[in-house]
């Protein structure tokens, strides 16, 4: 039991902040859980970015990565280290992501400094 309240954690985790992030996204798939042992303790998504590279993000009890294509496994994205954030390596991997984050930033602080 306590590993299908982990893999639902994960699957949650990675579903909610994935939802927060859409704004600077193409697309975006939750990936079907294998049953394989590493699978059971992580959640992947496919995720289309604004500049048209498709890349497979897993989210582990260490972080965010990218990852290769879990049907292939074959690697088409660049490696990238461990982000505590999705943001954080959402705008390391996207310019387009990283200007879409500041503009709803921006937008965000302009409306907290008219109230």
């Amino acid at each position: 039991m306590a590993a299908a309240s982990t893999e639902n954690f994960y699957k949650a985790e990675l579903n909610r902040t994935m939802r927060e992030n859409a704004f600077g996204l193409k697309s975006w798939t939750m990936i079907p859980a294998s049953s394989t042992a590493d699978e059971l303790h992580s959640a992947v998504v496919r995720v289309e970015l604004l500049e048209g590279m498709t890349v497979y993000i897993r989210l582990t009890y260490v972080g965010y990565e990218i990852i290769a294509d879990p049907s292939t496994q074959e690697s088409q994205s660049p490696q990238m280290e461990i982000s505590e954030s999705l943001d954080e390596l959402l705008r390391a991997l996207s310019p387009a992501f990283n200007q879409a984050y500041t503009e709803k930033l921006m937008t965000r602080l302009n409306r907290v400094l008219v109230h």
